[in-house]
């Protein structure tokens, strides 16, 4: 689980993982909050969708673990706002933290979707991050991140809110398996040492100037790496490869 999200000036967000096989792993809610806490967001939302074509917007409906407030969840459900949600509608088509001034370049808004966010702005919901995820239970997920306050998001930011999505997303799946994942594979002190790199936000190239290496010779590491980890994506192998103690950037 998510342990300590930290920030200094003039150095990367780092992200750790309580490895304690014994700790008793916190509720998706309690890690929400914690995130909310350690990344200077004011809310969080997860929207639960499952494995099928379920439509994503009558998920919303009946389907939210959040902190919101009481007021704009009771009218947000009461209006059912979720049918022109514009957060519900775009999400599934990232799966990194996008910010919400960026749902233009998913889709057309429509003037209802606009209307959603007018209205959350007058609850005090301004600003904000979003992505869809697949939970390593293979359930999908609907994931945001906001402000009370107009908020720009660096490219960090936006890469370390995406290791936290994920690592929400599956929050609700660990709950019910506080077995440690274990170590079957062996990995080469390269394959680690390039998802190290990838883990701080680093590309291919910037990876292979930092080793001296070519931009192939790091895709193959970290392919070789995302296969013995069973993960679809680069950030998913992060994410699993920190649950894991093996990197620690």
């Amino acid at each position: 689980m998510v342990e300590k999200i930290s920030h200094t000036p003039g150095s990367a967000y780092l992200l750790t993982y309580n490895r304690d096989p014994l700790a008793p792993p916190l509720s998706q809610y309690e890690l929400g909050q914690k995130i909310c806490l350690d990344m200077g967001f004011d809310h969080f939302a997860v929207c639960h969708v499952g494995r099928t074509s379920m439509d994503c917007k009558q998920a919303g409906a009946n389907c939210f673990v959040t902190n919101f407030p009481t007021a704009w969840v009771e009218k947000y459900t009461l209006e059912k706002l979720f049918h022109s949600d514009p957060i519900l509608a775009f999400a599934p088509r990232t799966t990194r933290a996008t910010p919400w001034a960026d749902l233009g370049n998913l889709g057309a808004l429509t003037p209802d979707n606009r209307k959603v966010l007018d209205i959350a702005a007058e609850h005090g919901i301004r600003s904000g991050l979003f992505m869809s995820a697949r939970n390593f239970a293979g359930d999908m997920q609907i994931v945001s991140f906001s402000n009370t306050y107009l908020r720009d998001f660096s490219a960090q930011e936006r890469h370390c809110a995406t290791l936290v999505g994920l690592a929400l997303a599956d929050a609700a799946a660990e709950t019910g398996n506080t077995q440690p994942e274990t170590k079957e594979a062996e990995f080469t002190a390269r394959e680690l040492e390039c998802l190290t790199w990838v883990a701080v936000g680093k590309s291919s190239h910037d990876t292979a100037m930092i080793l001296g290496i070519s931009n192939n010779t790091v895709d193959f590491h970290v392919k070789n790496a995302m296969a013995k980890l069973e993960a679809s994506t680069r950030t998913l192998a992060v994410v699993k490869a920190l649950r894991m103690g093996l990197i620690n950037p």
